[in-house]
């Protein structure tokens, strides 16, 4: 810092800067001074391209050129309704746009008194709490009064060291009217996950005064916190000295990465004709593909860009995250479009089958943050917010973890009670989850539900799932095992010259203009201006639900009113992947071709052949629950006035004509809704 206090030069160079460019704030500050709004902010990008050395002073001096502020403040005319010394002491001078941008972690213990604009991820908010700055201590004794300024550093308070009236060592009380405090909060922020590649860390802000409480962003948003680094010595026990940043302006940022790409680079897609067809091209490198894996890549193209959310006249809002379910024998490439996804979203999070509940949604940690025993922390739903949530081994993960899933899914919010406190989290997170079968692999002739090992309910929460299949195939074996062999052989050479990049010779456009293309195409909210195209949407709705059972079962229901908005969901991705501003026939057209394959892969009855809403939503076909009734019925019959342990399965089958393994499975889907029971092993009884 320079030897003298105030250069009266300086102050004459930033009174010019703020004559010519504050005039607005100034007045504004004059006129709420009364009322107590007694901040001014800098926009320190206006005061570089005023003087670039009063820009680097305030990075390297920010308080010494705080100062000078204040009486640069004095020197104007706009300030003389103003007694002087009631600005200098009351005027709070807060800088913004400081141009010294770090991301967490990025700096070193010779920053310390520097500012600087800190870019991040908000982890955790403290709420707004009052701090003692200046303590009114009453000597119990004698009744002397006695002020001491509380110590920055630490939350433990200060005490006199002996009363100024009868020199004696208390007892004191805290006069609390008499005292003074200010508003204080805590913002913790941490590293993107997207650029935590060597560990995550984070930092904890100071926010005080008027500025608390200003900023509401929601856990998960990026944020960039400009303030002067500062270290805490809270800890007189420890040699460690953890930063601090005295936050002094906060900023959210829109934090969907990769926004540098510049236009010229980008012109490989947004020249394109086939932007789509280009991006799928350069999904999964090294990996031999399939039709059906050619159709996931398109499907994934769309789910990175997202459908924009949408608001009902009612207030209730339509989801624009949509979720997508690759199920699979092993060996199918299911993980490792998984990991793609997660490496090309722009913000992302990605767990396996260790996830727990809390982790997915929200929990209560006793870290002692903000002086508080305990704070909640967002789980990957949260932090993936506007984002994209990949969930590996989804059918390995645990129960309460499966459970966690469905509210936000749907509603894009996690709500919890925890540690007497209510919180109410955004979770606008598309979720891509890949699953394996329960039994090794796929059995083509019996339900999807019957052949996974987490409840069928979730399955309703997915636009699209798809079904992947390891058949044998003499042509596509040999082209996978070719591409196995020279992945291989060039993973060894990446090892030994040192490389580690995957797009080196394999993605034909790179990870980044990808990233930055799903940013801009994020930006769009394409509309439909041609009522042809929402007649397509309808009709091909429609068209659905007429390909039930061609029998007549009255109770048969193809699709549901939900493939409805999917069809519009994606036809919307599918604008945005083009960077369209509005919805053609042609993404209708693509939305309604995702979706027919879903449906063929996992929403067929393979019983009858046809479309069956019920599978999905509820995990039972409608010819499942009919046999469900059906053996309900001969149970009960066959027990009518007996006294004994109820008919086998072989004879109920035998009644019913069915085979054994069919009859079997109605049987334990009742007694697991509590409609039959086993007296006797392999014996039965209704409720």
């Amino acid at each position: 810092m320079p030897d003298n206090p105030i250069d009266r030069t300086v102050s004459a160079q930033i009174a010019d800067f703020l004559e010519e460019t504050h005039q607005v704030e100034i007045d504004a500050l004059i006129e709420q001074w009364a009322d107590g709004y007694r901040s001014l902010v800098i926009d320190c990008g206006q005061v570089a391209r005023f003087n670039q050395d009063l820009a680097d002073d305030i990075v390297q001096f920010p308080n010494w050129m705080r100062d000078h502020f204040v009486d640069a403040l004095q020197m104007l005319d706009a300030t003389d309704p103003i007694d002087g010394d009631e600005i200098s002491s009351g005027v709070t001078i807060r800088f913004r746009n400081v141009p010294n941008q770090r991301e967490v972690g990025c700096y070193r213990p010779e920053d310390t008194g520097t500012a600087m604009t800190v870019v991040g991820q908000l982890a955790q908010i403290t709420a707004v709490k009052p701090v003692l700055l200046k303590g009114s201590f009453v000597c119990q004794r004698c009744g002397t009064t006695t002020q001491i300024s509380q110590p920055k550093q630490n939350d433990r308070l200060t005490e006199p060291h002996e009363c100024r009236g009868c020199e004696r060592q208390g007892p004191f009380k805290v006069d609390y009217e008499s005292s003074e405090f200010r508003d204080r909060q805590l913002v913790q922020i941490k590293t993107p996950p997207e650029d935590a590649t060597d560990g995550e860390s984070q930092i904890t802000a100071i926010v005080k005064g008027r500025l608390a409480g200003e900023y509401t962003g929601d856990v998960g948003s990026r944020v960039a916190v400009t303030g002067v680094l500062t270290l805490d010595g809270s800890n007189p026990e420890s040699t460690e000295y953890p930063y601090l940043l005295d936050a002094e302006d906060i900023e959210l940022r829109d934090g969907t990465g990769d926004k540098d790409v510049s236009d010229e680079e980008l012109a490989v897609l947004t020249e394109s004709d086939t932007p789509i067809g280009d991006l799928k091209a350069s999904l999964l490198p090294g990996i031999q593909t399939t039709d059906k894996l050619e159709l996931i890549k398109e499907a994934l193209v769309l789910q990175l860009v997202g459908s924009p959310r949408a608001d009902h006249e009612d207030g209730t809002r339509i989801r624009g995250d949509w979720h997508m379910l690759l199920l699979g024998d092993p060996g199918t490439a299911k993980s490792e479009t998984v990991d793609e996804a997660h490496q090309l979203a722009p913000r992302s999070e990605i767990v396996g089958e260790r996830v727990t509940a809390p982790g997915m949604t929200v929990s209560a940690t006793d870290d002692g943050f903000g002086g508080s025993q305990w704070s909640i922390k967002a789980g990957v739903l949260v932090r993936a917010n506007d984002g994209l949530c990949a969930i590996d081994e989804i059918d390995k993960i645990s129960d309460d973890a499966i459970k966690a899933l469905h509210n936000p899914m749907e509603r894009q919010r996690v709500d919890a009670s925890l540690a007497d406190q209510s919180v109410s989290l955004p979770a606008y997170t598309a979720i891509l989850a890949a699953g394996n079968p329960k039994y090794g692999r796929f059995d083509k002739y019996e339900p999807i539900p019957d052949q996974i090992d987490f409840k069928g309910t979730l399955l309703s929460r997915f636009d699209l799932i798809f079904l992947l299949q390891d058949e044998v195939d003499a042509e596509h074996d040999a082209a996978v095992g070719e591409a196995i062999a020279k992945s291989f052989l060039g993973s060894l050479e990446i090892e030994a010259t040192g490389e580690t990049d995957r797009d080196r010779a394999e993605r034909n456009i790179s990870s980044r203009i990808i990233r930055g293309y799903i940013s801009r195409a994020r930006e769009l909210v394409p509309t439909v201006e041609d009522e042809r195209v929402w007649k397509k949407g309808v009709a091909a709705y429609t068209n659905l639900r007429q390909q039930g059972d061609d029998d007549g079962n009255p109770n048969a229901v193809p699709v549901t009113a939900r493939k409805q908005e999917g069809i519009f969901r994606l036809a919307g991705s599918s604008a945005r992947a083009r960077l369209s501003e509005t919805i053609e026939v042609e993404d209708v057209e693509r939305a309604v071709k995702l979706i027919r394959q879903s449906l063929e892969d996992v929403g067929i009855d393979p019983e009858t052949g046809e479309f069956d809403a019920d599978v999905i939503e509820t995990g039972t076909s409608m010819s499942q629950k009919e046999r469900m009734k059906s053996v309900k019925q001969v149970v009960k019959e066959l027990n009518d006035g007996s006294a004994g342990n109820g008919p086998t399965v072989e004879e109920i089958a035998a009644e019913l004509d069915v085979p054994v393994e069919k009859a079997n499975k109605a049987l334990e889907k009742l007694a697991h809704q509590g409609e039959v029971f086993t007296p006797q092993t392999d014996h039965y009884r209704t409720t």
